[in-house]
């Protein structure tokens, strides 16, 4: 369009404000809004454009606090209100657009910008759009207030945002065992450390992936076996294998790696740094090598070795000894 070109190359206040207010096509009021630098036309416009398209435009740049509080308050359409909540800064307007404009979007970004934490309980516990709750809930931080809205708010959105900020155990539990949604458990699987509320849910969870959860965070080696070994779900079963073998191959690293730091034989941990299996012990032994002539032939040896853990040990030897 010839016209929005020209508007955009327009740099006349006044007659950007004319065209914003009075062009015919709407498009070129917006680009022309887009334009307007001057506070006090861009507060004209804000209030008295009849297309809501400019009204948010000119409402984004203003920066006159009382203006976007009226604006805020009493904009007919929900998209301008909305945009003046996200430029207001008084926590008072914020708090009563939180628990009283008409609009949902406009309440959560009220709420999104609130710090409040007594509105903040009240709109978790009280608003009618789910959403806003949930929003609100995001930010609580009083346990018994999460703990209320976790145990019997009827949006499985705004009980999962109540778990995610929730630290008492027993309540957590009682999530975890009884709530109807299965993302809610599994939040709830994840502030949990229980181990025998834990292993009771990977035994009983209907859902598989919340009792791979519950096994995943599993510590206990009895507790995981049993389940390895009597878990109703295969792949729950296969999930406490997988971490009792992952647990086993830690602790046979760790005692591996601990066994050749104790070492002080350099000609030995030479041996075992050119000519043990695992990378992981060639790694720690080089990085025990203190003798010169031994640390040139062990990288050498290692320079080309296919486990990245034993060519960063290598590399990592030399930087220190300038080569």
């Amino acid at each position: 369009d010839v016209r929005k070109w020209a508007v955009e190359k327009l740099t006349d206040q006044t007659a950007l404000a004319e065209i914003a207010k009075m062009d015919s096509d709407w498009q070129v009021r917006l680009a022309a809004a887009g334009r307007l630098t001057d506070q006090s036309l861009i507060a004209d416009i804000a209030k008295t454009a009849s297309n809501s398209d400019v009204r948010v435009a000119s409402v984004a740049k203003l920066t006159d606090q009382s203006l976007i509080v009226d604006i805020a308050k009493t904009d007919r359409n929900s998209d301008v209100r909305r945009t003046a909540v996200q430029k207001l800064s008084d926590p008072t307007v914020l708090a009563g657009l939180a628990r009283t404009d008409s609009d949902a979007d406009v309440r959560r970004a009220a709420v999104e910008k609130l710090a409040d934490p007594t509105v903040l309980a009240a709109v978790a516990r009280t608003d009618s759009d789910a959403d806003v709750r949930r929003a609100a809930a995001e930010k609580v931080t009083d346990q018994a207030v999460l703990a209320e809205i976790a145990k019997a708010d009827g949006s499985s959105g705004a009980r999962e945002a109540a778990v995610k900020r929730l630290t008492d155990q027993t309540v957590l539990a009682v999530v975890a065992r009884t709530d109807g949604d299965a993302d809610v458990r599994r939040a709830a699987v994840g502030r949990l450390t229980d181990q025998a509320i834990l292993a009771e849910v990977a035994r009983a969870e209907s859902n598989r992936g919340v009792g791979i959860c519950a096994v995943a965070k599993l510590s206990d080696q009895s507790l995981l076996t049993d389940i390895a070994e009597n878990g109703s779900d295969a792949e729950v079963r296969n999930a406490a294998m997988k971490c009792l073998a992952s647990r086993r191959t830690n602790q046979e690293r760790r005692s591996r790696i601990d066994q050749v730091e104790k070492l002080t034989d350099q000609s030995l941990i030479a041996h075992i740094a050119k000519s043990d299996g695992a990378g992981y012990v060639r790694a720690a032994a080089i990085d025990k090598l203190t003798v010169e002539s031994l640390i040139l032939d062990v990288c050498r040896n290692n320079a080309h070795h296919p486990v990245d853990e034993v060519r960063a040990a290598v590399r990592k030897k030399m930087d220190r000894h300038g080569r």
